[in-house]
């Protein structure tokens, strides 16, 4: 078993599914998993996630 301080621990414990395929994983500042997907995403796409996710913590002071 994988340390979940590695990449593959800290995977295994997020429930990444398959090794074999992409996964995209957001996890937030505060730890949670704001967004996981095993599909190719646009840059775009990531960088809203990231400040939408922002936005909602900072509002509701989980930063």
């Amino acid at each position: 078993m994988s340390s979940p301080t590695t990449a593959p621990g800290v995977a295994a414990a997020y429930g990444v599914p398959d090794k074999q395929k992409i996964t995209i994983a957001i996890i937030g500042k505060d730890g949670n998993l704001d967004y996981q997907t095993n599909q190719v995403l646009n840059a775009n796409r990531v960088r809203d996630v990231v400040q939408n996710s922002y936005a909602v913590q900072a509002t509701t002071g989980r930063l």
